[in-house]
């Protein structure tokens, strides 16, 4: 269904155009079809999706705001609703103690087994709502109910690059070692965000993650194969 958006200049050579503000899967969806017909009109722009807003950046200043709106306001009503298909990634993540550090107080917070834990957090199918903080940190919502906690009270000076959390009610991944306060259950061994790569980035706004446990000695085997390129990502395209 259509949605009341709002447009607002946000420089000289961007605008930013506004959903309902909802964490929402059906909103995402409407962006990214959204996003995907503006790229098909426009050749000189960049886009950034993001929960409920579509930031367009262009390669020179905006003449004329209101004209660009009402060519925009065009393309929203008249866009195709399949013109946007999620890809559904498979991550492994190694749920080994000495990676989960915060597993044995989270469990005994949340009144689960390690087992249990692990069950929960691979059974879901999360949805990418946002890229940021870190390039390539994915805020994943989909989270089982069972498994929300608060973040750390004392954030981290250091979390390990790879290193899995959850805050609140989502789950992510530290693309690179940063501070961070995340309560960290496992650890994946993928690099999600390489700078020589186009697109830098494994997954995007939209897309579908599912993760699936390893042991340690996978981990191990899966980060050499990485070094020569013979670890293949396993990413589909997903349908409802």
């Amino acid at each position: 269904m259509p949605y009341k958006l709002t447009y607002r200049q946000f420089s000289e050579r961007s605008l930013l155009i506004q959903w309902p503000s909802k964490i929402n899967e059906a909103i995402l969806k409407d962006i990214n079809q959204f996003k995907s017909a503006i790229e098909l009109s426009f050749k000189d722009i960049h886009t950034v999706a993001s929960y409920c807003e579509l930031l367009l950046e262009f390669n020179h200043p905006i003449d004329g705001y209101n004209e660009l709106i009402k060519r925009l306001s065009l393309i929203y009503s008249t866009k195709k609703q399949s013109d946007y298909t999620p890809n559904l990634v498979r991550i492994p993540v190694c749920y080994d103690a000495a990676f989960g550090i915060d597993q044995e107080q989270l469990c005994a917070h949340l009144t689960i087994t390690k087992d249990e834990l692990i069950k929960l957090h691979t059974k879901s199918i999360y949805t990418v709502y946002s890229i940021g903080f870190l390039p390539g940190f994915m805020y994943l919502g989909g989270l089982n109910k069972r498994l929300y906690h608060p973040r750390l009270k004392h954030p981290r000076e250091k979390v390990p690059k790879g290193s899995v959390g959850i805050a609140g009610m989502q789950t992510g991944i530290y693309p690179q070692q940063s501070p961070g306060g995340w309560q960290l259950i496992g650890r994946s061994p993928l690099e999600l965000f390489q700078i020589n790569k186009q697109p830098p980035t494994v997954v995007k706004v939209g897309d579908k993650i599912q993760f699936y446990a390893i042991s340690m000695s996978e981990f191990e085997l899966i980060s050499i194969q990485l070094e020569t390129d013979l670890f293949q990502i396993e990413k589909s395209p997903y349908h409802d």
